[in-house]
């Protein structure tokens, strides 16, 4: 019976064009993954961006060290401040690290989604001739849908 199938010139081409449709249809799926990745690297490039010109339009005003470094730390100083800078389609989260293990302050939002990215800035001031104080700000940012 298979024989028989086989030997039809329509079963042939009929096993010929299942086997070009599974070829297009595997190129596409390649093609479509591919494209995606790009959009989605394209996205977290933009929203790094961003958070990072956000950061920086903070530190070049001197908002953020007064804030950072005030005693105890301005978190609704940050919190307004970043709220005033980045655009209302995105949310963010903000931890205040000393160094890279102690985490001095934190603001949360809620957690970081898939879409999400993480930009560092480091703050510092002179506290003499010979020391200075340095923290680090990770900035979790993402887009709300």
């Amino acid at each position: 019976m298979l024989e028989r199938l086989i030997k039809s010139k329509h079963a042939q081409s009929y096993l010929i064009e299942v086997f070009q449709a599974i070829i297009i249809l595997l190129l596409f799926m390649t093609l479509t993954s591919h494209i995606m990745y790009e959009y989605n690297d394209y996205e977290s490039q933009k929203l790094r961006e961003i958070g990072r010109n956000a950061l920086k339009t903070l530190d070049k005003s001197g908002r953020i060290r007064t804030w950072v470094f005030s005693k105890p730390i301005n978190l609704e100083g940050l919190e307004k401040g970043l709220y005033g800078v980045l655009p209302k389609e995105t949310d963010f989260n903000l931890i205040i690290r000393e160094n890279i293990k102690d985490i001095v302050a934190e603001i949360k939002h809620s957690p970081q989604k898939d879409n999400g990215v993480v930009v560092e800035y480091i703050v510092t001031k002179y506290e003499s001739r010979i020391e200075f104080k340095k923290y680090i700000l990770e900035l979790e940012l993402w887009y709300i849908p």
